[in-house]
C-alpha cells in the first residue's frame, strides 16, 4: 500500500504538487499538521524553499519506511509481534489516508490526464477495505473521504455501525 501510493504521488513530486498549487497539506475538509510522536503537539512545516506538502509527505514516507525497516516495530520472523503494533500500522494507514486525500482533492484531474486515476482508485480501494477489513479504521478521517468514497461507488459508508 505504501510502495502504490508513494510510486503515484512521485508522477506528481514537484511537478503537478508544488509551492504555487498546494501551499499547505490539506484535503477534504483538513488540513493536517506534522506530529513526531503521540507526546509532540502538532505543527506546520513551513514553506520556507519547499512545498509543505512536499515536505509532509517525504515526511511520512521517510517515517513509514522507517518503521518498516525496524525490527522492533515489523519483525522478520512472525513469531510475536510488539504490544504497539497495531497502533502503530493503525496511524500509517491514517497518515497514508491523507495522502490520498490531498491527491484526490487537489491532483486527481492531473492524474486522470497522465492515465494514472484508475490506478489512484484501485489502490485506494484496496487500502480502503482493507483498512475495514482488520478493523483499522480512523473513522474521523474515513469520513473526510466520503465523497471519494461515493464517487467511487463503494458500498456503504465508511462508518460502519
Amino acid at each position: 500500500m505504501y510502495d502504490t501510493i508513494s510510486k503515484i504521488y512521485a508522477c506528481l513530486d514537484g511537478s503537478y504538487c508544488t509551492l504555487e498549487s498546494c501551499s499547505k497539506m490539506s484535503g477534504y475538509k483538513a488540513e493536517y499538521f506534522w506530529r513526531y510522536n503521540d507526546k509532540d503537539k502538532p505543527i506546520s512545516l513551513p514553506a520556507i524553499t519547499v512545498c509543505i506538502v512536499l515536505k509532509y509527505i517525504h515526511n511520512l514516507f521517510d517515517w513509514i519506511n522507517d518503521l518498516a525497516e525496524d525490527p522492533d516495530v515489523f519483525p522478520p520472523e512472525y513469531e510475536s509481534y510488539p504490544k504497539n503494533f497495531r497502533p502503530t500500522v493503525k496511524k500509517i494507514l491514517s497518515r497514508l489516508t491523507r495522502v490520498y486525500s490531498h491527491i484526490y482533492c487537489y491532483h486527481y484531474e492531473e492524474l486522470k490526464s497522465i492515465g494514472l486515476s484508475q490506478h489512484l482508485n484501485t489502490a485506494f480501494k484496496f487500502l480502503y477495505y482493507f483498512i475495514l477489513e482488520f478493523g483499522l479504521s480512523n473513522e474521523a478521517e474515513l469520513a473526510l473521504l466520503q465523497e471519494v468514497l461515493d464517487n467511487l461507488s463503494l458500498i456503504g459508508k465508511c462508518i460502519s455501525n
